[in-house]
């Protein structure tokens, strides 16, 4: 089975329904062996310069030594002329196929040759599902490489006679990764890892990260605000990338541990990735004075901790260059003074931050690092593009919480929000199993499905409970394994705090334990504040289980 990148189609799919692309991909990834690389342009093609780029490409197929074969799609009927195949557009007129191909072929190979200063192999197959030839296909276009609704089943078998599978090779490692700056993609963080594989995804035009890599400031001191959705993650990520590739130390702290876990799996070799309570244990473990973990739920714990790691002595080996925060309005204020204790003489430390977000605080505004920041020299940039949430899903958070403001940049519709309410808490695991069977039905996975409470996982509604419906939840167990990540027990669904998953996002997204007064709350009371987050973690769908009043 073929790669797919950016790697998962699933929510487009639900979103925009089938398209000929999504069909000629699901045909590729099906019958390609392992060996074959398919990048696609579908998800971002009404927004990427990506797409401007290539103009009309559709797939770019790379084998193991990195050769190329792009195949240029044309679905419905096309016109035979004089001059060759063309495809009539509305308000264009008919455009030939042939001299788009290969403008298509010849700016890719410059821009390998300029960006690489090497020679791409680049081969072409015209793929027209819906249209059977009936004479010729004109100058420019060779018969041989066009396959119409005749042999469209066939589309695979051709790219594998025009590119056979190849050998894994520098020079192929070098035009995958030109590909993947070409279609800006990046390690994907929300997707589970498996074998080693990195998956990746697609932001816009570089998006967040691109702005941030091209601020030019010693040492750099930068404050970014970015509404959900916009790409704190991948950005924060980014810049510890390019930290390690200029030889220095970068250290990646955020406060949520699940989210901590993902970075470092898509982080790159040597960068430390941890969260903040993390680097205290690992920091005093490596002294010889491991915390006894016996008395965590005493108030006071961790503030003894922090004393004693502010007595300590910090080596060199434990000393960062760059230090990156990521969600730091989740911090408390005086963390930045101890994680500055790990940093050499004038560090580069970028934070990312959304106030919209601070649910563990009752200033949900960022007001509490404000002077801190600015007299340590920091700069401020705010975004309010949110690239996650789909337009349904935004229209229903604007008139729900329209305190929470923020541009909703994707064109992919999704499947809204469905509201619905319990009189009493015991009847939340029944509804929330019929809303994950109603998700089974329309083409979700169990993987795709997170049931997220608003309260903490102790006091939530279904913390008593194994299954909603017949479907089992998979829940924190509260152990850890040998690389110190959360374990969870076994479950088709997994259950969670919105505490714990923030970061992270979910193609659907069941929201339990919401009070049935929400309307009478402050606009910035925590609960509205989680219910933001909670909402903005969905991909495809969400729904909102709402409960008795003052749940």
């Amino acid at each position: 089975m073929a790669r797919l990148l950016p790697s998962d189609v699933t929510p487009l799919s639900l979103s925009l329904g089938e398209t000929a692309e999504l069909r000629t991909l699901d045909l590729l990834r099906r019958r390609l062996p392992q060996d074959y690389v398919v990048y696609h342009s579908v998800h971002w093609s009404l927004s990427t310069a990506s797409r401007s780029m290539f103009g009309e490409v559709d797939f770019v197929v790379v084998n193991r030594s990195g050769d190329v074969v792009i195949v240029e799609q044309k679905a419905g009927q096309l016109e035979e002329t004089g001059e060759g195949l063309a495809k009539r557009y509305e308000g264009v007129g008919a455009k030939l196929v042939a001299p788009q191909i290969h403008r298509n072929q010849d700016g890719l190979r410059k821009q390998y040759a300029r960006q690489t200063g090497g020679l791409l192999t680049i081969d072409y197959l015209f793929y027209c599902p819906d249209h059977r030839l009936r004479g010729s296909v004109g100058a420019g276009l060779s018969v041989d490489r066009v396959v119409d609704a005749g042999e469209a089943e066939r589309l695979p078998d051709r790219i594998m006679e025009l590119l056979p599978a190849g050998t894994d090779s520098k020079e192929g490692a070098r035009v995958h990764r030109f590909f993947e700056n070409v279609f800006h993609l990046v390690p994907d963080i929300h997707a589970h890892i498996r074998s080693g594989e990195r998956a990746l995804a697609r932001i816009p035009g570089g998006g967040l990260s691109g702005i941030v890599l091209a601020v030019d400031m010693t040492p750099m001191r930068l404050r970014v605000r970015g509404t959900a959705g916009s790409g704190k993650s991948v950005a924060a990520l980014a810049c510890v990338r390019r930290e390690v590739e200029k030889g220095r130390r970068p250290l990646l702290v955020c406060f949520n541990r699940p989210l901590a876990e993902k970075l470092r799996a898509a982080a790159p070799e040597g960068a430390h990735v941890t969260t903040f309570h993390g680097l205290l244990d690992r920091f005093l473990a490596a002294k010889g004075r491991s915390i006894d973990f016996q008395g965590v739920a005493r108030s006071g714990f961790w503030a003894d901790v922090q004393e004693r790691v502010i007595l300590e002595t910090v080596p060199d080996d434990w000393r960062f260059d760059t230090l990156v925060v990521d969600e730091g309005q989740d911090f408390d204020p005086d963390w930045l003074d101890i994680l500055r204790l790990f940093l050499r003489e004038e560090p580069d430390v970028l934070w990312f931050e959304d106030e919209d977000q601070d649910i563990r605080h009752l200033d949900g505004r960022g007001l509490k690092f404000d002077r801190q920041l600015r007299d340590l020299g920091f700069i401020g940039f705010r975004t309010r593009s949110n690239f996650r949430t789909p337009q349904s899903i935004a229209a229903h958070i604007r008139d729900v919480l329209p305190d929470f403001a923020f541009e909703a940049m994707s064109p992919l519709p999704g499947l809204g929000v469905g509201e619905h309410r319990c009189e009493r808490e015991t009847d939340m695991a029944r509804r929330a199993g019929a809303i994950v069977t109603e998700h089974m039905r329309l083409g979700l996975r169990t993987e795709d499905v997170v049931v997220l409470s608003l309260r903490g996982l102790a006091t939530a509604s279904l913390a008593g409970t194994d299954k909603v419906g017949p479907y089992s939840l998979s829940k924190p167990t509260g152990a850890y394994d040998a690389l110190g990540n959360q374990v969870s027990g076994n479950g088709q669904i997994r259950f969670d705090t919105v505490y714990r998953f923030k970061g992270q996002e979910a193609c659907a997204v069941i929201i339990t334990d919401v009070p049935g007064d929400l309307g009478d709350l402050p606009p910035d009371s925590q609960v509205r504040r989680s219910l933001f987050t909670a909402l903005t973690r969905a991909t495809v769908r969400a729904d909102i289980i709402y409960g008795p009043p003052h749940l």
